[in-house]
């Protein structure tokens, strides 16, 4: 065959390949540098690092806190530095230790990191715990721009563990990537389906202060199928990543969870300060029954730019115990000018009357807030007596003055057309002026409390609504 023969003949074979991948009929090639098959993608381990100048040293980390101590767990890897150079290495972890390499030239490299012989919690040694010297070193930390991997169980578990014949470690993924504030994409969970309880701390400031962090792969979330976790399972994830706008479409945390320990989801979004938007998926865990101390303490802390809650976002109304600050200081400075609570959120009718610091501060918003459509008393509904409401809400309801200081979990009631927004009985020179605000658009009222002041009854909120609110104060 000639050369011109042979050349048009492979440029026919790849014509056809790219039309059949076209019509769907070929799966498209992947990336050389991309994982690929489950089976490759649960033995290996994906880190992206940028190297600013020529013979940059970086320190791949072996600090990891896995089962609640920094050193002494083994680890034997085969690294792929992502610029030709292959090698084993071996050892033990220890608080600031690592595996050092020189990059010859500036630039972006993908290290993969894959077992060498047994692949029980293999990379177990693996982490950026906290800062110190040494790998964890603050310039060390910030070589680090991606992780473009999926982690999996056999990462952090052996055998025994994955099945459920022995407890869960703790610290699996705790300050994973602490301080690493050149991460701009997260690695993802895969393979968790199956996996029911996690230990102490799994997920905990996993990416606290990773204030570049704003991309995820697709389909990132953590493990879904949890009945049971241990403290600190999600507290202070995303504590201080002020570059994260959104969390993923599909994001929630799990729902099938029935039993958490203390600071759950502590201080989770806190200081997320352009978080502006949450998926319509995401929630707290419905099902729960049980909560230890500071559930979701400070969980939303400082988030200015925040629009609104999903329709559906509540808190589990299934709970019938609960540690100390359950939710207080959950929106503490939180929420933007255009904030507003979705229409189911309230607090649960079994938490019981002497958790008197449950709610403590839960509703001091920022003060750009506005007015909510929703009551304080709407949001309180038949719970039982935590607090008392100058401890639970901040300025930002009309019936704060309404709600009796022991919440007896009976409430006046309110008439439509009656003019009489506190249900005492008159209508008061304090509601007229509210009227007057509702008829120009500075106050905004949910729909039930639109129909009180709504005195002749057309639909609209207008100044004959006033006349009419004032001759009832007469």
């Amino acid at each position: 065959m000639t050369l011109k023969r042979k050349n048009k003949l492979i440029l026919t074979m790849v014509s056809l390949v790219m039309v059949l991948t076209l019509l769907g009929l070929v799966p498209p090639l992947a990336a050389a540098d991309e994982p690929t098959a489950t089976g490759e993608l649960e033995q290996a381990f994906y880190l992206t690092v940028r190297t600013p100048d020529n013979d940059t040293i970086f320190l791949l980390p072996t600090s990891s806190y896995l089962r609640g101590t920094y050193g002494g767990k083994p680890y034997d890897w085969m690294v792929d530095w992502g610029d030709g150079v292959v090698e084993s290495r071996f050892g033990t972890s220890s608080q600031s230790g690592g595996i050092p390499h020189t990059y010859a030239l500036a630039g972006d490299y993908t290290i993969i990191i894959t077992p060498n012989g047994s692949t029980e919690a293999w990379l177990g040694a693996f982490s950026f715990y906290w800062t110190d010297g040494g790998s964890n070193s603050t310039a060390n930390k910030r070589l680090v721009i991606g992780a473009p991997s999926l982690i999996t169980p056999q990462m952090t578990r052996t055998t025994a563990q994955i099945e459920g014949s022995e407890s869960a470690p703790d610290y699996e993924w705790s300050w994973a990537f602490y301080f690493c504030t050149s991460l701009v994409e997260a690695p993802s969970f895969a393979g968790w389906e199956n996996v029911t309880s996690v230990g102490d701390g799994f997920a905990y400031e996993m990416f606290s202060h990773c204030d570049r962090l704003n991309a995820f792969p697709l389909g990132f979330q953590l493990p879904q199928g949890l009945v049971e976790a241990g403290d600190t399972f999600a507290a202070y994830l995303f504590y201080w990543c002020t570059s994260l706008a959104t969390l993923p479409n599909g994001f929630t945390l799990p729902q099938g969870l029935v039993m958490v320990g203390d600071y759950f989801a502590a201080g989770m979004l806190s200081a997320c300060f352009y978080l502006a938007e949450l998926p319509a998926t995401f929630n707290l865990p419905q099902a729960l029954t049980k909560a230890g101390d500071s559930f979701a303490y400070h969980m939303f802390h400082y988030d200015s730019r925040l629009n609104g809650l999903p329709n559906g976002f509540n808190l589990p109304q299934g709970i019938t115990e609960v540690g100390s600050s359950f939710v207080a200081y959950m929106f503490w400075e939180a929420g933007s000018a255009t904030f507003q609570l979705n229409d189911e959120f309230c607090f649960p009718a079994g938490i019981p009357a002497d958790s008197i610091d449950a709610f403590f501060a839960t509703f001091d918003f920022a003060n750009s807030v506005p007015i909510q459509n929703r009551t304080a008393i709407s949001i309180i509904g038949d719970c039982p007596t935590p607090s008392t409401p100058s401890y639970t809400f901040g300025s930002h309801f009309i019936d704060f003055d309404d709600i009796p200081e022991n919440w007896s979990g009976t409430f006046r009631l309110l008439v439509e057309g009656s003019g009489d927004l506190n249900g005492d009985g008159v209508v008061s020179m304090d509601e007229v002026v509210i009227t007057l605000q509702a008829t120009i658009g500075t106050v905004e009222l949910s729909s039930g409390r639109l129909a009180v002041i709504d005195m002749d009854f057309d639909g609209m909120i207008t100044m004959a609504d006033v006349v009419l609110a004032l001759q009832k104060t007469v």
